[in-house]
């Protein structure tokens, strides 16, 4: 989806750029090469996106301008439908709570692609495109919760580099 919405849009200028996080890049990378995709595709090993840009899950996207300027701040990113609505029967007690909180996340495929191609073509006339104290007051500092986990997660990627993966785990 994203590598379809690169060719698109790479004509009238706009750069996909996908980051996977993943502390094994070899996982990423077989996904990667997988797609053979057309767009830059890195892989963010330690988490600096996530601790630069706000992202706490996936998909989660940034629009940086051409200038360098984050013209909208991290936010939820998809760009097609949600494909599961309902939960099967018999589907067992763990994933069904899984999908009925995914089920729960807004549907915004439609309407974020539509975002992305209005500011791809209209660039900073484009009513998606925020302004510098928009996307301030859109940049929330992070919850305790939050600053928290990635304070474990970094204590738990160094033992786990260091001294090995038992060390990691609570």
């Amino acid at each position: 989806m994203w590598q379809a919405l690169h060719a698109e849009l790479e004509p009238v200028g706009l750069t996909v750029v996908t980051v996977a996080l993943d502390v094994e890049p070899a996982k990423a990378h077989r996904w990667i090469d997988a797609a053979q995709p057309t767009h830059p595709s890195l892989v963010d090993r330690a988490h600096v996106t996530d601790e630069l840009f706000g992202f706490v899950n996936v998909p989660m996207a940034v629009w940086i301008d051409e200038e360098g300027t984050i013209v909208r701040p991290a936010e939820h990113a998809a760009l097609e439908p949600r494909t599961v609505r309902e939960v099967p029967p018999g589907t067992p007690e763990r994933l069904a709570a899984m999908l009925e909180q995914v089920n729960a996340i807004a549907d915004i495929g439609d309407a974020y692609r539509a975002a992305v191609v209005d500011w791809a073509r209209h660039g900073a006339d484009s009513r998606y495109a925020l302004t510098a104290e928009e996307v301030v007051a859109r940049s929330r500092p992070r919850p305790p919760e939050h600053a928290r986990a990635a304070a474990c997660f970094e204590l738990g990627e160094h033992l786990r580099r260091a001294v090995g993966e038992a060390a990691a785990v609570p």
